[in-house]
């Protein structure tokens, strides 16, 4: 079943969010990143069950900030690919929302794979967010605009597919 971020524009873009797949959302930090995870999970709650995943946040400094929260959120420090997983197979959300990557112990190339494997083996979207690289602010003026290149940097980029 495709969910809807509740956005227009990111749902025509997107084709709307699909079990299987893997979205990074990147941009430099204090950009909105935990708002707009959390306004979106908010908003498929409302049709689907979502797991909430903030290693950044508690739950109590997330209600506090966004109020009522309409789905399941694990607020622990630490966590693995395993740990969200295990999580996955208990709750059976339709939407995974992890805030955000870097906060993932290991190296970032790797958990990027292996959260695109959890998210096809268990037929879930799984929803992140990472931080780029601050290197963009030192350009001129008229190159501020991040590119796919300064996600490298960060890690790969958004909607990786897995070879068959």
């Amino acid at each position: 079943m495709n969910i809807s971020t509740g956005y227009t524009s990111l749902d025509a873009g997107w084709n709307y969010l699909k079990p299987g797949e893997l979205v990074l959302i990147a941009s430099r930090p204090g950009m909105g990143k935990t708002t707009l995870l959390t306004n979106i999970t908010r908003r498929a709650s409302l049709k689907v069950k979502c797991l909430y995943f903030s290693m950044k946040l508690s739950q109590q400094r997330l209600t506090s900030r966004f109020g009522a929260l309409p789905f399941l959120v694990n607020d622990q420090v630490e966590l693995t690919p395993t740990m969200i997983e295990q999580e996955i197979k208990f709750h059976k959300p339709a939407l995974v929302t992890i805030d955000y990557i870097q906060l993932m112990a290991g190296e970032r190339q790797q958990l990027i794979r292996l959260l695109k494997k959890i998210a096809v083996d268990n037929n879930v979207i799984i929803l992140t967010s990472s931080q780029l690289s601050r290197d963009l602010e030192y350009r001129p003026s008229d190159a501020l605009r991040p590119r796919l290149t300064d996600l490298r940097h960060s890690v790969l980029f958004n909607r990786m597919q897995l070879d068959d």
